[in-house]
């Protein structure tokens, strides 16, 4: 607050241009604050929006825990395939008989 003097008076002024005696006066009789009906829609407002924001926000994590649990099941079903591919090609050995050679030699076991 700023302290303004006006013939021969001390009086005290907020930021906003309004002396101490015109804040004292925002009471009705009984004391209580009259009520401020732009305060109320500031106040709405501001709540409103934060949960605008808040409900993006979750929408978007919510979309990115999706895409990414579709990834990793694509992944895993990759690995899988590739599990089973390799699996059956291990699995399959080949029994061949042993070369002999003409003199009749076992040349592998």
């Amino acid at each position: 607050m700023a302290i303004a003097k006006k013939k021969g008076e001390t009086v005290e002024v907020c930021k906003h241009g309004c002396d101490f005696k015109t804040i004292q006066k925002a009471v009705d009789k009984t004391g209580k604050p009259i009520d401020n009906p732009l305060r109320n829609l500031w106040v709405t407002e501001t709540a409103l929006t934060t949960a605008l924001h808040s409900s993006y926000f979750a929408e978007s994590v919510a979309t990115f825990a999706i895409v990414m649990g579709f990834a990793l099941m694509l992944t895993g079903g990759g690995f899988l395939v590739l599990t089973l591919r390799v699996l059956r090609v291990f699995g399959e050995e080949e029994k061949t008989e042993p070369a002999v050679a003409q003199g009749g030699a076992v040349l592998s076991s």
